[in-house]
């Protein structure tokens, strides 16, 4: 029975950014060699098609929050290996061409180790900032911690005042910029309107994260179904996989990671998470997904 292979991606740099750190584009053209020898890479649109007797394992290669690197360092090596994919809009950041909460955290801590000053978070303590490696870690545990709260605007606008409010915004894809690379065999679905945790919102309010960010990628990138959702931060549960189905949406995409068989596709994709800088690190992982 035919397998397929679901990659989940987010940045390709090589912009030192230690709270988030981005993949290299060389290890990223690694990983791209080594999918285009061991996969049959496909679009979304192929997921129909797909032969369930073929032996060589499908590929789908996805990105999510549709940064501009994207289009600046990943295009480029999917394009050289002749690699389809499909990135995830925040429909808000395409619209504004500002980041979402959890990038401008990841910029803020950064912001604070550059400064050479220790983050005071309130209510939850303070935390020193004498490496990369505590940079990483830090934004890691006040993103834990601000996940499901609901002030967390509030948080971060307070903590972003130790730093006079200044600090490197990472540049987003706009409207314009995605039609630019849709010739690039790119498909595009939806990563929500505002990247919120649809777990913690009401029905009405899922819906509209979920209906408005659709309706506004295809009436701004031309030629797009927007047939896919990536849930944000991995949050979902049954109630959200229904909502999302009453908006039109026919692939739901996880971050659990494993493989799935073609014929239970109208259940939700997992994927497996590809982050790591150094090539060893996820050449090992590509190759344990032959056992999942």
């Amino acid at each position: 029975m035919a397998k397929l292979r679901v990659f989940c991606f987010h940045r390709i740099s090589d912009e030192f950014s230690p709270a988030y750190p981005p993949i290299p584009v060389k290890v990223f053209d690694k990983i791209c060699r080594y999918i285009s020898r061991k996969y049959m890479a496909i679009s979304i649109e192929d997921l129909p098609s797909l032969n369930n007797s073929r032996r060589k394992p499908y590929a789908l290669v996805t990105f999510d929050d549709a940064y501009y690197d994207f289009y600046e360092c990943a295009i480029p090596v999917l394009d050289k290996y002749k690699i389809p994919s499909l990135q995830h809009i925040v429909s808000d950041s395409a619209q504004s061409g500002n980041t979402f909460w959890t990038q401008d955290l990841n910029k803020i801590v950064e912001a604070y180790y550059l400064r050479k000053k220790d983050l005071e978070v309130p209510n939850y303590g303070i935390f020193k900032m004498n490496s990369t490696k505590d940079v990483e870690q830090t934004a890691l545990k006040v993103y834990l911690n601000l996940l499901h709260n609901a002030d967390r605007s509030n948080i971060l606008s307070e903590i972003s005042q130790g730093i006079d409010n200044e600090y490197e915004h990472t540049r987003m894809l706009t409207w314009t910029d995605l039609n630019k690379i849709s010739k690039y065999n790119v498909s595009f679905g939806s990563h929500t309107h505002t990247h919120a945790t649809l777990n913690d919102l009401l029905d009405d309010s899922v819906y509209e994260e979920l209906s408005v960010s659709r309706k506004m990628i295809m009436e701004n990138v031309q030629g797009t179904e927007c047939l896919s959702l990536a849930f944000p931060n991995g949050q979902y549960n049954g109630r959200v996989v229904d909502i999302a189905k009453q908006c039109g949406y026919k692939y739901l995409f996880s971050t659990e990671s494993m493989s799935v068989e073609i014929v239970n596709l109208q259940n939700v994709l997992p994927r497996f998470s590809i982050y790591n800088r150094e090539w060893w690190k996820n050449n090992i992982k590509l190759r344990l997904m032959n056992y999942k």
